[in-house]
């Protein structure tokens, strides 16, 4: 698994209502992709706006693997990092996604990933091996304010970091006052008020978003060698890198952080597996498999 958010994928959102303020936008480029924050509120949005392109920053120096001079990137160098609040809410919604999928989601693929990116999507089978054995959150250890690698290992947060920033901007505006915003750091996460309706490109689905979030992951957007041999989520179960089981899984759940790290998860899992772990994480879920079949599953579909 690792990094699939081309929102060439996913991407239209507008207001399901007609309101009487103008919305005001900004507009940028954080974690390697283009960004958004929409918020409907009158001219006061815009120091509300300035503020929210400051945590984008101050996120993006904690989590960014783009940025050599992050947390993580320092972290995957050296070993281990003191952690601070949002280390330590970010290391909070890894553990409980790492349950719910049954290890699935687990950022300790980093060493899988930059493999498979130097070989061209096809890795030598020792050199998969050797890095293979490197996996496992469960050998990470984060107490005492402190996160400690194990020996070889390295992060990416990627698959979460997005959403975690798009979930502490949407609750820093509702403090300020502004609830009727989208914010698209990759993911989408709407604010406690008005309504808005979120598209798949290329599907007919319409979500609607109040208070809750969109993420996406589709591993065939990004693809390694020149024949595209791997896509950048990718199953590491085998003895070598093998397809992602679904062509897009796209999740709606409160947190954006969570919907998030479950796309990133789904995209690899069973529909069986999806269902059991949506109780209590999430709330809706798309698939589409390679042949273009569609599966929708809701939190009481049963299993």
């Amino acid at each position: 698994m690792k990094r699939r958010r081309f929102l060439a994928i996913a991407a239209a959102a507008s207001l399901a209502r007609p309101a009487a303020a103008a919305p005001v936008r900004w507009d940028g480029l954080a974690f390697g992709s283009d960004v958004s924050v929409t918020i409907r509120g009158g001219r006061a949005a815009d120091a509300a706006l300035r503020a929210v392109v400051g945590d984008i920053r101050r996120i993006e120096r904690k989590f960014s693997l783009f940025d050599p001079d992050s947390d993580i990137s320092r972290l995957n160098r050296t070993g281990a990092i003191s952690m601070d609040a949002d280390w330590r809410g970010i290391v909070r919604h890894v553990d409980m996604l790492h349950r719910a999928t049954d290890g699935i989601f687990d950022p300790t693929v980093q060493p899988l990933w930059r493999l498979i990116a130097r070989a061209g999507g096809t890795p030598d089978q020792a050199a998969w091996r050797e890095a293979k054995a490197l996996l496992g959150w469960n050998r990470v250890r984060h107490d005492g304010g402190r996160l400690q690698l194990d020996r070889g290992q390295a992060l990416t947060l990627n698959g979460i970091a997005q959403g975690f920033a798009s979930d502490l901007i949407a609750e820093r505006l509702h403090l300020a006052g502004f609830d009727e915003v989208l914010v698209d750091l990759g993911e989408f996460r709407a604010g406690r008020a008005g309504q808005w309706r979120v598209g798949i490109d290329g599907l007919p689905d319409r979500i609607s978003l109040r208070n809750s979030a969109l993420a996406i992951s589709a591993p065939g957007a990004m693809r390694f060698g020149a024949d595209g041999a791997a896509g950048h989520i990718f199953d590491a179960t085998g003895p070598a890198p093998r397809p992602a089981r679904w062509s897009l899984a796209a999740v709606h759940a409160a947190s954006a952080a969570v919907a998030d790290g479950l796309s990133t998860g789904f995209a690899l899992m069973e529909a069986d597996a999806i269902r059991r772990a949506m109780v209590g994480t999430c709330r809706q879920v798309l698939l589409v498999s390679a042949e273009g079949e569609r599966l929708r599953l809701d939190a009481a579909t049963p299993a």
